[in-house]
């Protein structure tokens, strides 16, 4: 087994690159497990990983708790980025996982796809390998518990500059046009705590921490809305240059 950490964007794509020549010619048999240092396994988490994988599953991903000693700013950016792979949830979208929480085997990793300059890969390489055939399914036990992810002035500037390289991506790759993206952007956190509250509500522990959470949630969701419409502004501008 092989742990990559996944956290700075520019990367992840050279680094699995690298690892995928280096194995060339040889023939023993590796998985390699993608998560972030905010991130902590449970009890049976390789396990419960590993055992979708031996099922057939070529890729798998796990769920993903808030940590109890979790702050304020921990639980904003739980619930704007995990929602949907809360553990516990009743039900889970067939076939999404969550990049930072997720086990890929040998062969989709030799498929290639995984340079990603703009740090946004697991939408397009997932995609990628469903096309080639590739199982892809959801390991509910395999639980990562969430927190220690710093201050959210810091977190805000980060997700101000992940929304803009995002912002240019939808522009350029996407063809999604700059005018939408700008004219969405006020509406994005609110489209955002809906969908985070849709998901959490039925979870009973989680109610009081996502609305304590709420103008830190806000702040975050603010600053990624942003930086989408300044990214996609400057794509623009430098296509019609």
């Amino acid at each position: 087994m092989v742990i990559a950490c996944a956290e700075h964007p520019d990367s992840l794509g050279r680094c699995l690159e690298s690892l995928k020549w280096s194995c060339e010619g040889i023939e023993t048999e590796f998985i390699v497990v993608l998560t972030i240092s905010q991130c902590a396994a449970t009890k049976g988490w390789a396990s419960a990983l590993l055992s979708v994988v031996k099922r057939g599953a070529d890729v798998a991903g796990g769920a993903l708790a808030l940590d109890p000693a979790a702050s304020i700013t921990d639980t904003a950016i739980f619930f704007l980025r995990y929602s949907a792979f809360i553990a516990g949830r009743p039900r889970y979208r067939a076939g999404a996982i969550a990049g930072d929480n997720a086990v890929y085997t040998r062969d989709t990793i030799e498929s290639g796809g995984w340079t990603r300059e703009s740090g946004f890969w697991e939408v397009e390489v997932n995609e990628l390998l469903r096309r080639k055939g590739k199982r892809i399914e959801f390991a509910p036990d395999a639980v990562m518990l969430f927190g220690d992810a710093g201050g959210v002035l810091e977190t805000a500037k980060r997700r101000y500059v992940h929304g803009r390289r995002f912002g240019a991506t939808r522009y350029r790759e996407f063809g999604d046009s700059v005018l939408r993206i700008v004219l969405a952007s006020p509406l994005v956190p609110m489209i955002l705590f809906a969908r985070a509250t849709r998901r959490a509500w039925p979870l009973k522990q989680y109610r009081l921490r996502l609305l304590a959470a709420l103008p830190a949630f806000s702040l975050l969701a603010a600053s990624w809305a942003l930086g989408e419409a300044v990214g996609a502004l400057e794509a623009g501008v430098a296509n019609r240059n």
